[in-house]
């Protein structure tokens, strides 16, 4: 079956739904391995925001760098506490660039047999500038992928 499975997460109530698929996968499998990750992003599009942002308040490149980075390990401490007393190990990592691309990369990386993604992330504005996550993932990925709704 899936011994090892990843889950994007990003806090949203698809990717909440996506999590319980994937924990609900894991449970069938003895020994089975949930891997939580949560993407972000510092490129062109993110640039943009910040500069916009910048002309409102006198925070610096790194200081947002920060925030952005702690809010992902604060939505990964919330996807762990979900998964508590569960039987199967679980791994967590906040990983940047860009989401389809980094995801798949790290599935490639630890050895995923299957990448659990929700329909639709936080942002619809993203999505319609960027394209859907899920379904580049579902393009991109070498295993399994399994697009919860």
């Amino acid at each position: 079956m899936f011994q090892r499975i990843l889950v994007a997460y990003d806090g949203s109530e698809h990717a909440k739904r996506a999590l319980e698929t994937a924990a609900n996968i894991a449970r069938m499998t003895s020994g089975a391995e949930l891997h939580v990750v949560h993407v972000v992003r510092f490129d062109r599009f993110e640039e943009g925001v910040f500069t916009e942002m910048q002309s409102l308040s006198s925070m610096s490149r790194s200081d947002y760098r920060e925030i952005v980075l702690k809010e992902g390990e604060r939505r990964l401490e919330e996807a762990k506490k979900r998964l508590e007393g569960e039987p199967f190990t679980v791994h967590s990592a906040v990983l940047e660039g860009d989401p389809a691309r980094r995801i798949v990369e790290y599935a490639e990386e630890k050895g995923i047999d299957l990448i659990v993604v929700g329909r639709r992330g936080l942002t619809m504005l993203q999505e319609l500038f960027l394209g859907s996550v899920s379904h580049r993932i579902a393009q991109l990925a070498k295993c399994s992928v399994l697009i919860a709704k």
